[in-house]
């Protein structure tokens, strides 16, 4: 069983960008740093905005196993990541976790 993680970022109106950078480089370490999920089945990126209503970020993670989600969840650098970078310029976030066929 594979478990796809998806989590929507909108940012504060005020946002600097430099800080929206420093949350994209710091996602980019995650899979290293955690050691929960191969890099290629890691992804990020700030939204194109093609339609109305659209978050500001995505992240899309694909998982082994919900352990495997749970070490990534409760990992400190993840943790120190969403303290340190994430929380400080996110407004809303939502997330989802859902299983997906074999």
């Amino acid at each position: 069983m594979s478990i796809q993680h998806a989590v929507l970022f909108r940012f504060v109106d005020d946002v600097d960008e430099e800080r929206v950078a420093a949350l994209a480089a710091g996602l980019g370490t995650m899979p290293a740093a955690t050691g929960a999920v191969a890099p290629d089945r890691y992804r990020h990126g700030r939204a194109l905005v093609l339609n109305a209503g659209s978050w500001d970020y995505a992240v899309v993670a694909e998982f082994d196993s919900a352990d495997a989600y749970a070490t990534y969840r409760d990992h400190p650098e993840h943790r120190a990541l969403i303290r340190d970078l994430a929380t400080p310029i996110v407004a809303e976030r939502c997330s989802v976790q859902f299983e997906l066929p074999a």
